[in-house]
Parts: structure tokens; sequence; C-alpha cells
């Protein structure tokens, strides 16, 4: 196995990480497992960061999304090391959503 040489972190924002990366869950990746608590919870953390929003539209609402661990290069291509489960969902929730809009 070839030495990391070149770690790098950074913060970034949802539409940061969703849009300048494109993702591949490896093989070794565990299946999605989240079942109903899980999303759940996803999905009533992201109604508290929308009511604070709606409340007060210059507020700084944010949300930890937690840590995504990748591999690959910036801007492209990554593959996913940790986070897959949230990362999942939250394409998945985003997905719907754009459906939902597209009937409006």
């Amino acid at each position: 196995m070839p030495a990391l040489t070149n770690i790098q972190t950074t913060d970034s924002t949802l539409a940061q990480l969703l849009g300048a990366n494109s993702f591949d869950i490896p093989e070794l990746q565990r299946p999605y497992a989240w079942e109903g608590p899980q999303v759940s919870d996803f999905v009533q953390d992201a109604i508290i960061v929308m009511e604070v929003l709606k409340a007060d539209p210059n507020s700084l609402a944010e949300h930890l999304f937690g840590m995504v661990v990748t591999i690959g290069q910036a801007h492209g291509e990554q593959s996913v090391v940790d986070g897959q489960q949230r990362l999942t969902t939250t394409t998945l929730a985003l997905g719907l959503l754009r459906a939902e809009f597209k009937h409006l």
C-alpha cells in the first residue's frame, strides 16, 4: 500500500461538498443500513435548521453534518472512506425534494 503523502482537511458547506465532487462508494463499504430512527433524526435536524432560517432568513443557522472522509483528487471523483450513510441519505433526500419541486 502506498504511503499517504498529502493529507488535506477542509471545512465545506454541503453545497461545496456536493457541487465540486463526484463520489464512488467502494465495495469495501458496508451496504446502506440506516433505518427509521437514523433517518428520522436526520430529517428532524434538517427541519430545525429550516425553522430557524424561516424565522430569521439572515440567521447563520448551521448544522454539523459530520465528517466525510474521502480519497481522491480535489474537485474530482472521491472514494468515500467514512460518511457514506450521511452522504447517501442526503443525496436521496435532495433527489426527493427535486422531484417534488418539479410537481409544483
